[in-house]
């Protein structure tokens, strides 16, 4: 058992190279290695302590998002200063929405009063209307999010629209274009 991941850029000899079969899919990490080592060939590797992060779900790319925006790493990518939110160009945030936890709020991507956004990540000319609430999730280019809907660890595709009175949990997915009307799914009792 390790702590350690093998990831980055690999460096091979010539004779490692002319060792995989031609046309074949082989597993550097499962076959190339391991037979190296039984071999006794010199295998060598660097330990670095930098952020990494497989961003391979749409949970990891928000966390790697939030994480960015919150300055718990450096990158000269970031198009702005860190901080709690990160707005982009024409983006409208209301004075009386509340946005945190390191979200992103897209080019011309509008927050209304009473909304709450917190470490999420909000797609260009995505609106989310008043007295919603979006955590820790992805919203898509030109999506809605309907007043009074809830969206918690969710991935809401492109233009899709989540109607008033919605909840979206535990990685539930909407589809790029799809419209939710009003109270179409809950995930909680009415009690």
């Amino acid at each position: 058992m390790t702590n350690r991941i093998n990831a980055g850029c690999y460096v091979f000899t010539r004779s490692v190279i002319d060792s995989i079969p031609e046309g074949q899919v082989v597993s550097v990490e499962r076959e190339t290695f391991p037979s190296l080592i039984d071999s006794g060939a010199l295998v060598l590797g660097y330990a670095d302590s930098s952020y990494w992060l497989d961003v391979g779900t749409p949970a990891a790319f928000v966390k790697g998002s939030r994480d960015l925006v919150l300055g718990r790493l450096s990158s000269p990518a970031l198009p702005g200063p860190t901080g709690e939110r990160l707005a982009l160009e024409g983006a409208v945030v209301s004075p009386e929405a509340k946005v945190d936890g390191g979200s992103v709020v897209g080019a011309r991507a509008v927050v209304e009063a009473g909304a709450t956004v917190s470490g999420s990540v909000l797609g260009d000319d995505c609106v989310i209307e008043a007295g919603a609430t979006v955590v820790d999730s992805l919203v898509g280019l030109g999506a809605r999010i309907s007043k009074g809907a809830e969206v918690r660890d969710a991935v809401i595709g492109d233009g899709a629209t989540v109607g008033a009175g919605n909840e979206l949990k535990a990685g539930a997915r909407v589809w790029p274009g799809v419209i939710l009307p009003e109270c179409a799914v809950r995930f909680s009792s009415d009690a």
